[in-house]
């Protein structure tokens, strides 16, 4: 990846992260945050966890964030990694699963695919002891489980744990309209609507979109971004997509 300059759309400190891989394989790596969480969880929401979770047969996490905004907040009332010994865990993905293993907790049920709609339908195909899903992640979270749980018929309760705001810490409309970005990663269709939110549509012919997964990647067309997808919603399928534009282009 010499030569090329890959725009990444959220804080990356930890060693081994895109940001390091990439500049290992030669990029030049710019840092532009799109968004940031705001955790939700007062005492009074995590009370409610507190009563919610053991009531309930699946836990579902769809991010990291939510995964430590949820135990964040149960350790502040009393309770750990314990209070899951009844029910299973379902994650969208490795990430959440990650975040799970912090807490000594491994995810039940990963779909091959790390998409909200294959995690749905991960939940329907789980063998059912009868119990209700808590679904425990973003405010204005996408509606992809939803539907398939609802056109399954299984019942479940949301509860939001933390929000995004958009945010944009370094502005890179003179970068990209004189040519100088190659990639900008999208780790989620929020990441998207902020970038666009901050930059004019005029400037979105000018590089490729690289996203994590079909949501992302059906906001970026939206906003009239080339993209190439992720085969697999994760960092290395980031990487792969990347690499293999470029080989392609070669």
């Amino acid at each position: 990846l010499y030569g090329k300059r890959i725009v990444i759309t959220r804080h990356d400190n930890r060693p081994g992260g895109i940001k390091d891989i990439l500049s290992e394989l030669g990029a030049d790596v710019i840092e532009c945050p799109c968004i940031r969480t705001e955790d939700l969880v007062d005492r009074n929401m995590a009370l409610r966890l507190k009563r919610e979770i053991p009531k309930h047969d699946i836990i579902v996490f769809t991010s990291a964030s939510g995964v430590r905004a949820a135990m964040n907040g149960l350790y502040s009332v009393g309770r750990d990694a314990r209070i899951f010994g009844n029910s299973r865990i379902a994650v969208i993905g490795s990430a959440t699963e990650a975040a799970l293993n912090e807490y000594g907790l491994c995810a039940d049920i990963m779909p091959e695919k790390f998409s909200g709609k294959s995690l749905g339908k991960a939940l329907t195909s789980a063998p059912s002891r009868g119990g209700k899903v808590l679904l425990l992640r973003a405010e204005q979270a996408n509606r992809a489980i939803n539907k398939v749980l609802d056109e399954s018929g299984i019942e479940y309760k949301e509860i939001a744990l933390y929000r995004t705001v958009s945010e944009c810490e370094i502005n890179l409309t003179e970068l990209i309209d004189d040519e100088l970005i190659d990639y900008v990663v999208f780790m989620s269709s929020s990441a998207v609507k902020s970038f666009a939110q901050f930059h004019s549509s005029s400037l979105f012919s000018e590089f490729k979109a690289v996203c994590i997964g079909d949501a992302t990647a059906s906001e970026a067309k939206r906003y009239g971004m080339e993209c190439i997808t992720a085969n697999n919603a994760d960092i290395e399928g980031i990487v792969m997509a990347i690499k293999d534009d470029v080989n392609h282009k070669g």
